[in-house]
């Protein structure tokens, strides 16, 4: 939906300004490597994770972009989402390339191929 890409992209462009001190622009494969790194553990917690269970509006002083540390399956999504904004970017011309293109998919393992042969019995 709408608000997952945007919660996904204002985490992104806050760890960039916030920890790397660059603009989305500049980003590369190795700082999203980094980025996903710390989407499974967000430190440090009290600049990046809510204390408490109450969700607090953006503009209240103890929001925080996270509500702990993301699984991988989220932390897949999230890459996911973001690749395809910075796919949209790349095209639009706002970027000279898409630094997640470079990122492989896992495949899952193949079943192990099995040959079977008839006899002439």
């Amino acid at each position: 939906t709408l608000q997952t890409y945007r919660r996904e992209v204002e985490r992104l462009i806050l760890w960039a300004v916030l920890q790397l001190g660059k603009p989305l622009s500049s980003l590369t494969h190795e700082d999203l490597l980094a980025y996903a790194r710390f989407l499974a553990d967000p430190q440090p917690a009290a600049r990046w994770v809510l204390t408490g269970s109450k969700k607090l509006a953006r503009s209240h002083p103890d929001w925080r972009p996270f509500a702990g540390p993301l699984s991988p399956g989220s932390v897949r999504q999230a890459l996911v989402i973001l690749n395809a904004g910075f796919a949209w970017l790349t095209e639009a011309g706002y970027l000279a390339g898409n630094p997640l293109a470079l990122a492989r998919r896992r495949r899952a393992p193949s079943r192990p191929r099995i040959t079977r042969y008839l006899s002439h019995d």
